[in-house]
This record gives C-alpha cells, structure tokens and sequence, in this order.
C-alpha cells in the first residue's frame, strides 16, 4: 500500500486538466448530445516498447465527456507498463475502462 501511495503522489504531479470540444454536440451509443464538454486528464508517454533496447515503458490515459444538464457520459482510463527483456517480469502488465452511456431519464 505505501509503494501505490507514493506512485499516486508522483503521478498526481502528471495531471493536467483539459477543457476541449467545449459546446460541442456528440453521439454515443445512438444516443445524440448538442452540448457536451471533454475532459482530459492525462496523457502520458514515457518511452516507447518497439524501439530498440527499450528497458522500459509506460502509458497513462484518461479523458471524460460530460453532457449538459445530464452529466458524465463517457469515461475512459488505460494504464500499461512495459518491461524489457532483460528485466525479470518481462512483458506488458496493465488495465483500461471504458464506460458509456446506455440510457438516461
């Protein structure tokens, strides 16, 4: 638990907020939007696995979409790291979410 909270405090650093595609209409799921609003949240790239003698690498990605007088209507996270092949965990390890809108009131 210390190791994920200090990694959390480093990465915290990383975040820069966006507000982009502000007003703009949208269509999720069949589901159509005229004013919506996008939120990155990070984008982050350290190193890239299919160059040569990469030890290392890592992605971090998270964006919202929201809808006016509806809310949050999009998320996605992805997080992978990359470990070259003289490390002993070899390989890629990560996750990513996504979650849409299916349906509102």
């Amino acid at each position: 638990m210390f190791l994920w909270q200090s990694l959390l405090i480093v990465r915290l650093s990383l975040l820069k907020i966006i507000y982009d595609s502000v007003g703009v209409p949208l269509t999720i799921n069949a589901l159509n939007f005229d004013n919506t609003i996008k939120v990155a949240e990070i984008d982050y790239t350290e190193n890239n696995p299919s160059a040569p003698n990469t030890g290392y690498a890592e992605r971090t990605y998270a964006v919202e979409k929201y809808a006016k007088g509806i809310g949050l209507i999009y998320r996605e996270f992805l997080h992978w790291e990359y470990q070259g092949p003289e490390s002993p965990t070899y390989g890629y390890t990560g996750y990513g979410v996504k979650m849409s809108i299916i349906d509102h009131n």
